[in-house]
C-alpha cells in the first residue's frame, strides 16, 4: 500500500526515498542513486540518472557489482 500512496503523491509533490531494497527502487523510482561508503572518510555519490538507466547500463563499475549484487 505505502508503493501505490507514493507513486500517486508523486506526481504532485517530491518525493525522496532512502532504501537498501534494489527492487523497490527499480519498482518506483524515477531517478536514482549510488551512495558507497568511502574507506576513510565519508560516503560519496558514485552515480546517479534515471531509474531506468542505472539498473540498465550503469556507467560506474561499482553501480553495476551492487546491482548484480557482488558486494552490499
Amino acid at each position: 500500500h505505502i508503493e501505490e500512496v507514493i507513486q500517486k503523491l508523486s506526481s504532485r509533490v517530491t518525493i525522496v526515498i532512502v532504501t537498501h531494497n534494489l527492487q523497490q527502487a527499480g519498482r518506483i523510482g524515477d531517478y536514482c542513486g549510488l551512495m558507497l561508503m568511502a574507506e576513510d572518510g565519508p560516503g560519496e555519490l558514485i552515480e546517479s540518472g534515471s531509474a531506468q538507466a542505472m539498473f540498465a547500463q550503469p556507467t560506474d563499475p561499482r553501480t553495476r557489482g551492487y546491482i548484480e549484487g557482488k558486494f552490499g
